[in-house]
């Protein structure tokens, strides 16, 4: 329907919806947005990990790619980042439909609007969400940012996603630079079909 068209003209004015000459190991023919867009509508798995050099645009291009079915959830390591990603993530979009992405970094400090369907957020914000079975129900994705980090609050929240992603429908991208491919894989019991690892994108991806 018209919903379904105007999502898709939003997501095909980001950056990295038109980086087609993305030279990626086990893509080498189709984008980086095509092959991780088809690894969820093939159903190859639930949880994707994503290694994607810095500067690939992974933490502000690729949570849009999502938007228009249930809700995105981007975590962050820290409130600065949280918000930073946001502010970004809404400049890419212009005027066109910036309530479609809000930001969650404090019990008072939100802002989300009625039909926002991508949430910046902190580690701490999402390990206290997790906790109500019916905001778990309005999930689709939850995106794991700068995984690297390995802060406690982000232990907490690995354990507890693998607890609950076994009951429940969303998918799970866990992505980084430096991402440890073989500690995460065996966490979740994945193999090299869960991995997508993006080395280089055109000049015009940031």
């Amino acid at each position: 329907g018209l919903t379904f068209i105007k999502n898709l003209l939003i997501k095909t004015i980001l950056p990295v919806w038109r980086a087609n000459k993305a030279i990626m190991p086990k893509y080498p023919n189709i984008s980086p947005v095509q092959a991780i867009l088809n690894y969820f509508e093939e159903g190859k798995g639930n949880i994707l990990l994503l290694k994607s050099a810095t500067g690939t645009g992974k933490t502000t291009q690729i949570p849009p790619l999502f938007i228009g079915g249930k809700l995105v959830i981007c975590t962050q390591p820290r409130i600065q980042n949280a918000f930073g990603a946001w502010e970004t993530t809404t400049g890419q979009y212009n005027n066109i439909k910036s309530n479609l992405i809000g930001y969650h970094v404090g019990k008072l400090e939100t802002k989300r609007r009625k039909g926002t369907s991508l949430i910046y957020m902190t580690e701490g914000i999402l390990i206290h969400l997790l906790n109500d079975p019916t905001y778990i129900k309005k999930i689709g994705y939850i995106i794991l940012d700068e995984v690297h980090e390995r802060t406690i609050y982000m232990d907490i929240l690995l354990a507890k996603i693998k607890q609950l992603i076994e009951h429940n429908d969303f998918k799970l991208i866990i992505m980084s630079a430096t991402i440890d491919i073989k500690k995460f894989s065996n966490f979740f019991d994945l193999n090299d079909n869960n991995v997508i690892e993006i080395n280089k994108i055109q000049k015009n991806i940031v």
